[in-house]
Formats: C-alpha cells, structure tokens, sequence
C-alpha cells in the first residue's frame, strides 16, 4: 500500500514539474517547427533534389513530400537544430571563457 502511495505522490510530483517547467519552455519552438511543417504542407511550390551521375538523374526527392511523409519526425528535427546549434556554440565558446 505505502509503495503505491509513494508511486502515486512521485507521478504527481513529476507531471506537476512538466506541466509548469518543461511544458512553457517547449512550447514556443514546438509552436516555431510546427509552423514550419504546416507551411510546407501550405506551399504551392516545392523543391525537388537530384543527384546526378555524369549528366543523368540517378535519384531525386521531394522536399516537400520527404516533410509531409512523417510531419511528427520533421516537427522534432526542426525543433533539434537549434539545440544543436546551441550545443554547438556553447562547446566551442565556452572553454575559453573557463
């Protein structure tokens, strides 16, 4: 009983900590990248890469199929290159300042 309890509170604790700390903090770039993939969706145009080997298409892809295929795995990607780019930055400027 008291381990159930104490399974319970923890839940508690923990979607409480989600709910007022991570939520506001992803929900802006969550919002950005979700914009990003409605306006692919939106487009009239596209972009269609092609790799050629001596002066023949050997494969193309659509960018705007590649993003509209899986938008949940795009709306990630989207949201992880700024981290990156954070992650980035601060491994490289940081030591210098350490």
């Amino acid at each position: 009983m008291f381990v159930t309890l104490a399974m319970t509170l923890g839940l508690l604790v923990y979607v409480f900590f989600h709910a007022l700390v991570v939520v506001p903090i992803a929900y802006p770039a969550m919002l950005i990248a979700g914009s990003v993939v409605w306006s692919f969706e939106a487009a009239s145009g596209d972009v269609i890469m092609k790799v050629t080997k001596e002066g023949e298409t050997v494969s193309s892809a659509s960018l705007k199929n590649v993003v509209l295929d899986d938008k949940v795995a795009a709306t990630a990607f989207i949201m992880g290159l700024p981290a990156t780019a954070l992650a980035l930055i601060t491994s490289v400027v940081l030591p210098f300042f350490l």
